[in-house]
């Protein structure tokens, strides 16, 4: 522990006083393990059924693999991974108890392996690759269901045993001498971000490591390529990844958009353009607020953080045709064109959710100590009240 707080893993990685906390809770939380009974381990044959299994069931992330060679290389990379006894017992424990949690956890290996193939990377670094994306969110294991479900408000409390999970990830792997420490620094830092607005570190740049970026870009795509319609899922994919590519690291971003196949336009009926319409109102309305703060109050750290986020934001979402000035002159005409009406929709709702991190982020400062502004304080409660 340092002087000010602030605990050190593996000697150089700072984390902030409250999230050293949270983590110390939960490292009294690890008895769940012993409900494993011996033989009841995950193997790597049996992970490799699985990850065979699902490609068939999800069509969409087989078809980010380049071939059938590759297939075949990620098919066999799953049955020689290696597992320890501990490792297999936590797989086991969210195979059976958190199932959501362990298909994710095969979606974005499945992901990362693609990736890492189209980019060309060794055997090695896709075996890498494919085992940062299976481990990456086994950190949950020590979260409470009940905080993960979508809409859910959380207070600050919550918010830390949240947003503490990649490094309850990191902890789990560093004695792990087949993965620390390239895929266990992966696993830390897949809720970083290139421009600094990720979590639990707020890392940016450079001193983020490669496997973690490539992480990040899959976990989110297959987060965007759950079972559903195609059409719409590969559109929303390659606007959201768009909307995201300064947040994510940009040859990444690049190289999976120039995966995703072409094929049929979404239908019309599957936009909700009224959904659209009210979050392009929640947006305009929360820009207009901040506009009134920003001028109202003198410059400081958090007022110039989020000002700088919000700019950013806004000019985006005019890159990707939603003017936040003039929302309310949409042409009625995109109703017969499928395509912007879907990518109009699917914008606003990216857009709704990036102020909501903006907020989220905003928290996450105030516990590094920096002045809280009542008035920014109001408005970030206010943003928070957009969940839905």
């Amino acid at each position: 522990m340092s002087p000010r707080g602030a605990a050190l893993i593996d000697g150089s990685h700072h984390l902030a006083p409250a999230l050293n906390e949270t983590l110390s809770r939960i490292r009294q939380l690890a008895g769940d393990d012993e409900s494993v009974m011996p033989g009841e381990e995950m193997t790597s044959a049996r992970l490799a059924e699985d990850l065979e299994s699902l490609l068939k069931r999800e069509p969409m992330i087989g078809a980010l693999i380049p071939a059938a060679a590759d297939h075949r290389q990620l098919a066999h990379i799953a049955a020689t991974l290696p597992l320890s006894g501990r490792l297999g017992i936590k797989l086991a424990l969210a195979a059976r108890d958190r199932t959501e949690l362990y298909l994710h956890g095969l979606r974005v290996a499945c992901c990362c392996g693609a990736l890492a193939q189209r980019l060309h990377l060794a055997r090695h670094e896709v075996a890498e690759a494919v085992a940062a994306g299976l481990f990456h969110d086994l950190g949950l294991l020590y979260v409470d269901p009940a905080l993960l479900e979508p809409g859910l408000r959380l207070d600050p409390r919550q918010r830390h045993y949240l947003d503490v999970h990649p490094l309850t990830g990191y902890l789990i792997l560093e004695s792990e001498s087949a993965w620390h420490p390239v895929v266990s620094t992966a696993v830390m830092e897949h809720h970083e971000r290139m421009d600094g607005s990720g979590y639990p570190r707020g890392l940016s740049g450079s001193r983020l490591g490669e496997l973690g970026q490539l992480l990040a870009v899959a976990e989110l795509t297959a987060s965007l390529l759950a079972p559903g319609a195609p059409a719409l899922s590969w559109l929303r994919l390659g606007v959201v990844l768009r909307l995201n590519a300064e947040k994510l690291n940009r040859d990444f971003v690049h190289c999976m958009l120039t995966a995703i196949p072409p094929g049929e336009a979404p239908h019309a009926g599957a936009a909700d353009l009224g959904g659209a319409i009210e979050n392009m109102v929640d947006m305009a309305i929360a820009f207009e607020s901040w506009k009134a703060i920003r001028a109202a109050l003198p410059a400081a750290a958090l007022t110039d953080f989020i000002g700088h986020r919000m700019d950013h934001l806004g000019r985006n979402l005019a890159d990707a045709g939603i003017d936040l000035d003039f929302w309310q002159e949409i042409d009625a005409d995109l109703e017969g064109d499928a395509i912007s009406l879907n990518e109009i929709c699917v914008t606003a709702r990216e857009g709704l959710r990036q102020l909501i991190d903006i907020a989220d982020e905003t928290r996450r400062r105030w516990t590094g100590h920096l002045p809280v502004v009542p008035l920014a304080a109001a408005w970030v409660e206010d943003i928070e009240g957009l969940s839905r």
